[in-house]
C-alpha cells in the first residue's frame, strides 16, 4: 500500500546497504480526537518496504504493506487497537484517491496440501530484530475472505499471536514446526543462534 504524491529519496548508510529507500510524505489525520501520522517506505529489494503508523506514544508497522499491522515497535498499544486506527487512515486515503494498491512479492516459503496453502515470510522490524509471519489460506474459502495470519515474534519457532482472523495457535504450531524443519532441509531457512529465518 503506497501513497501517491512526491517521494523523498534517502540513502541507507553504506555499512547497512547501498540500496536507496523511497519515503512518502507523512499523511496526518485525526481519529477519536487523537492525532496520528502514516507514511510508506519502499526499497528496491522490498526487504525494507513497510508502512509506519505513529501516534503520540507508539510506533506500529505493516511490514509487507498488505493492510495488516504486524509489529508494535514502540509503545503499549495492542495490534488490534493499532489496526483499527490503521483501517481508519486507509479508508481516508482511499476516499481521497491517495492510495495505490500493490501486490508485494517478498520471498516466502510456500507449502500446499489438499486443505490449506501455508506461507512463511521473515521480516525485520525497524529495530533490526527478525520475526516470522505464518499465513494460512484455506483452499476452499471464498475469494474475498482474508487468510489467517499468526506471528512468531522472535523467529524462534514458537507462534505467539494471531493478528488476522481466528485460529487455535496450538493447532497450527505442529504444522509450523514441520514446515520450518522442511525449509531447513531444503536450505530455504537458516538457523542463527536461536532464530530460524528465511534465507535472503
Amino acid at each position: 500500500v503506497l501513497f501517491t504524491g512526491l517521494f523523498i529519496f534517502i540513502m541507507v548508510s553504506a555499512c547497512a546497504s547501498s540500496k536507496s529507500l523511497r519515503v512518502s510524505p507523512f499523511f496526518y489525520f485525526e481519529h477519536n480526537g487523537e492525532k496520528y501520522r502514516l507514511r510508506s517506505i519502499s526499497s528496491e529489494d522490498d526487504k525494507n518496504s513497510r508502512n509506519e503508523l505513529l501516534g503520540k506514544d507508539f510506533w506500529a508497522v505493516d511490514s509487507d504493506q498488505d493492510g495488516s499491522i504486524d509489529d508494535i515497535v514502540m509503545g503499549d498499544i495492542s495490534i488490534s487497537e493499532a489496526q483499527q486506527i490503521y483501517n481508519f487512515a486507509l479508508a481516508l486515503l482511499r476516499k481521497e484517491n491517495k492510495l495505490r494498491e500493490i501486490n508485494p512479492e517478498n520471498d516466502k516459503f510456500r507449502y500446499v496440501n489438499s486443505e490449506y496453502t501455508y506461507e512463511i515470510k521473515t521480516f525485520h522490524s525497524p529495530q533490526g530484530q527478525p520475526f516470522n509471519q505464518f499465513k494460512i489460506i484455506s483452499n476452499y474459502q471464498p475469494i474475498n475472505q482474508k487468510p489467517v495470519i499468526i506471528i512468531d515474534k522472535n523467529a524462534d519457532g514458537k507462534l505467539d499471536m494471531v493478528i488476522r482472523g481466528s485460529a487455535d495457535i496450538a493447532k497450527f504450531q505442529k504444522k509450523y514446526d514441520h514446515l520450518l524443519q522442511e525449509g531447513l532441509r531444503e536450505n530455504a531457512f537458516i538457523k542463527v543462534d536461536d532464530k530460524i529465518i528465511l534465507k535472503n
